[in-house]
């Protein structure tokens, strides 16, 4: 339970300012994208504590054991984007490929915000500013503090069970198929659930 509450916390908290500083940006100057400045230096900052540092010292090893951020080798780092170069072009296919077999209206597809009256250049930096945060803050909280310490395989813990569970219910389209295209692995119903347009 301290995993889920905390993780939740976690995602909660970080992802609070760059969400408002890109609505800001946009609404009062959106020809300077100075999101991108903002939303860096706090991404920066929200990794710098939750890496053990600044205060209560209390806290320090608690933060720097189940934020899990310890470096990866390059050899790992190759093969980590490589599969997640394959899974987005995967989940983009599962998704033009699901309009022909589900009733699902096209506007599922579409965007939050409509980009269309921003300049390129704002676009690009608010795009980069939501998959920098998501990278950083989603990470952190489900993948660090929402996992649990013992010898529990991750896809068997309550904190990944709970992360599951907590992506299908957002709003996102593409947060729920991403989620559905893995938990469809371990749950035929979640599948028949999508295809009949229950998820």
């Amino acid at each position: 339970m301290r995993a889920i509450v905390v993780g939740e916390l976690v995602v909660s908290i970080g992802g609070i300012l760059p969400s408002l500083t890109i609505i800001a940006n946009l609404r009062t100057t959106p020809r300077v994208p100075w999101m991108l400045l903002i939303t860096a230096l706090w991404l920066w900052l929200f990794w710098w504590y939750l890496q053990g540092r600044g205060w209560p010292q209390q806290t320090t090893d608690f933060r720097r054991r189940d934020l899990r951020g310890d470096s990866l080798p390059a050899r790992v780092w190759g093969w980590a984007l490589l599969a997640g170069a394959l899974g987005i072009a995967s989940t983009l296919a599962l998704g033009f490929a699901t309009l022909r077999v589900a009733n699902v209206s096209r506007e599922a597809f579409a965007a939050p915000v409509n980009f269309s009256s921003y300049p390129s250049l704002t676009v690009i930096c608010a795009i980069a500013c939501i998959s920098a945060t998501a990278g950083v803050v989603e990470e952190a909280g489900f993948r660090g503090f929402h996992a649990f310490t013992d010898s529990t395989p991750t896809w068997m813990d309550g904190g990944h069970s709970y992360h599951r569970i907590h992506v299908l219910s957002r709003p996102s389209f593409q947060s729920r198929l991403c989620d559905v295209c893995v938990s469809s692995i371990f749950s035929r119903d979640q599948r028949g659930a999508w295809v009949a347009g229950q998820v």
